[in-house]
């Protein structure tokens, strides 16, 4: 399929492909929890819920992603206020089926596994869709943005450069919940 058409028609069983209007990709920063943004990193799926079919058909294929959490889990939790993961949109169209309910639409995205989280408060003068700092919170109320590729670059940059998941036994100041065991060739 063309980068230039997005998929259509889901709801009646026909593929249709109809032109977007964009030439260039773009970005977006999707709001989740801690605690899904690990489960996306960990499927390959970015699911936003059952009303998240019309949010998830305005990405197109090789679109940037970013996942900022505010909070460790949906609603509830301790305070992270990080971008969790980034990555791009691989998936040519959103389904039903694979999240946390068989009603939460999905859309396959391949998201950096670096366990690094980059704190958002450093990053805000560099992000042009941050007009006031004191007040920035306010711009991911609505947890689903449109950005420039530039600002999923600068997320990008920060979450590869951050370290990997804070160490449980360092928890002097921190509110983020215990570190996942490692797992693999550095595990104990």
């Amino acid at each position: 399929m063309s980068d230039d058409v997005t998929a259509a028609g889901a709801r009646t069983g026909r593929l249709q492909l109809v032109p977007d209007g964009r030439v260039e990709p773009t970005g977006w920063i999707c709001v989740l929890s801690r605690a899904d943004a690990l489960a996306s990193i960990a499927t390959g799926t970015l699911c936003l819920g059952p009303r998240g079919e019309g949010r998830l058909r305005r990405m197109r294929l090789g679109d940037g992603v970013a996942i900022y959490s505010p909070r460790e889990g949906r609603r509830s939790g301790a305070v992270v206020r990080r971008f969790t993961a980034v990555g791009r949109v691989t998936g040519v169209a959103p389904y039903q089926g694979d999240g946390t309910t068989s009603q939460d639409w999905c859309r396959a995205v391949d998201l950096v596994d670096t366990g690094g989280e980059a704190t958002v408060e450093p990053l805000l003068s560099r992000l042009s869709f941050v007009r006031d700092e004191p007040g920035w919170g306010v711009v991911f109320r609505s947890g689903f943005l449109e950005v420039t590729t530039a600002d999923v670059a600068v997320v990008r940059e920060a979450v590869l450069a951050a370290p990997g998941f804070p160490d449980p036994t360092d928890r002097e100041g921190s509110d983020l919940a215990p570190a996942p065991a490692p797992v693999g060739p550095e595990a104990p």
